[in-house]
């Protein structure tokens, strides 16, 4: 359990480190609308389709898995995508593949879940202008993505 506080709070502390630098509002040119690629005005966007935007710009798109969602904010300046139907081991392929296009791990943390047979992995990558940040449970992978300012 104590473990599972230390992962949600650097998934915490990587999403609040999304946000605009200095507390600047994020503008058009930073920040896509979420209307730009299929979505309400709330920021969920309705598309089960890998997008294609300036944060997934020179990403690879993972071998594995399916697009469940797909989420932006723009006051914070980060895109959210949720990949189901992936393994550990594709989760950590996409790792190496993203590390194959100038990506650097610079956070790492995994649990084993007690109880739920399961160990949950969150990795924080940088490539200088991109920051991607994976979170994988069984089935599931997260990215969340913010490009420096």
């Amino acid at each position: 359990m104590k473990r599972m506080l230390v992962l949600a709070a650097l998934l915490m502390a990587v999403l609040s480190g999304c946000s605009v630098p200095g507390g600047a509002s994020a503008s058009p040119e930073t920040v896509p609308s979420a209307s730009s690629f299929g979505s309400d005005p709330g920021g969920a966007v309705l598309t089960h389709q890998w997008p294609q935007n300036e944060y997934t710009e020179g990403l690879p798109r993972p071998a594995a898995g399916e697009v469940a969602g797909v989420s932006i904010d723009a006051e914070r300046g980060f895109l959210a995508i949720f990949l189901s139907g992936i393994t550990e081991e594709d989760s950590a392929a996409y790792v190496e593949a993203l590390k194959r296009e100038g990506f650097r791990e610079t956070e790492k943390t995994s649990e084993v879940i007690a109880g739920q047979g399961y160990t949950s992995t969150g990795i924080l990558l940088f490539d200088g202008q991109t920051y991607v940040s994976l979170a994988y449970f069984p089935d599931q992978l997260s990215l969340y993505i913010s490009r420096r300012a």
